[in-house]
C-alpha cells in the first residue's frame, strides 16, 4: 500500500467494508447466527496495524482479520480503487522455486519430556506452545547479521528423503508445517550452512 498509494478515500471505503463484513458463527448447539467481528477495526493505515495482524484483538483474532483484509481487498472492486492485482501477487508468491522456508531466525531449546501448554495469556495466532530450557538464538552470518536460512539447507535429509519418494518441494513443506520433523544434524549440513552463511567459500 505504500506504494500503490490507494486513495483516502478507498481507503477508507475499505476499512467499512471490513467493519461491515458479516461472519457466520456455528453455536455449541449447532445454531449458525451472523456476527460482525469486526466493527472495532480500526483500519488498514492505522498506526498499530501490524501489532493488529500479528495479535489480534479483541473480537477477533490475528488469523480472522489478516483473512478478512485479504478477501476483501483482493475483489475486483477494490484493484479498480488502486489496491494490489490479488491474481498477479497471488501467481507470484507461487511461482515454482520463488518460495524457500525461511528457518533459524530463533531457535529454541525443547525442554525434554515436556507436554504441549494451553497459554494462560491470549496470543494471537496459537492456541498452544512448547515448553522450552531457553532461546537459543538465532544464525549469525559472516556480516555478523542475524538471519534466517533456506529449510532445505537445514532440513537437508528431510529433504533429501521426501525427494526421492517424489514429493514436491510445496509439499515437503506443508509436511513440516503440519507434522512431527526431526533430524540429526551431520559434517555436511554443517558445511552448508556455512557456505550460505559467507564462512566458507
Amino acid at each position: 500500500m505504500p506504494v500503490l498509494r490507494p486513495s483516502k478515500d478507498a481507503t477508507k471505503l475499505l476499512d467499512l467494508t471490513i467493519q461491515n463484513k458479516i461472519v457466520p458463527k456455528k453455536l455449541k448447539d449447532g445454531t449458525v447466527i451472523k456476527t460482525q467481528p469486526f466493527k472495532d477495526f480500526p483500519g488498514v493505515t492505522s498506526e498499530n496495524i501490524y501489532d493488529i495482524m500479528s495479535q489480534g484483538a479483541k473480537g477477533y483474532s490475528a488469523g480472522d482479520i489478516r483473512k478478512a483484509i485479504a478477501e476483501e481487498m483482493s475483489k475486483a472492486e477494490f484493484r479498480d480503487l488502486g489496491f494490489p492485482k490479488w491474481d498477479t501477487f497471488t501467481n507470484l508468491v507461487n511461482e515454482p522455486g520463488s518460495y524457500t522456508g525461511a528457518s533459524g531466525g530463533v531457535m529454541f531449546k525443547a525442554k525434554p519430556g515436556g507436554g504441549i501448554l494451553t497459554p494462560s495469556y491470549q496470543h494471537g495466532s496459537y492456541t498452544a506452545g512448547i515448553p522450552t530450557e531457553g532461546v537459543l538464538g538465532g544464525f549469525r552470518n559472516a556480516a555478523g547479521e542475524i538471519v534466517t536460512v533456506p529449510d532445505d539447507k537445514i532440513f537437508r535429509k528431510t529433504f533429501d528423503r521426501l525427494r526421492s519418494q517424489g514429493k514436491t518441494d510445496a509439499n515437503i513443506r506443508t509436511s513440516i508445517l503440519k507434522a512431527h520433523h526431526g533430524e540429526q544434524v551431520d559434517q555436511q549440513t554443517i558445511d552448508g550452512l556455512l557456505k550460505y552463511l559467507g564462512y566458507i567459500p
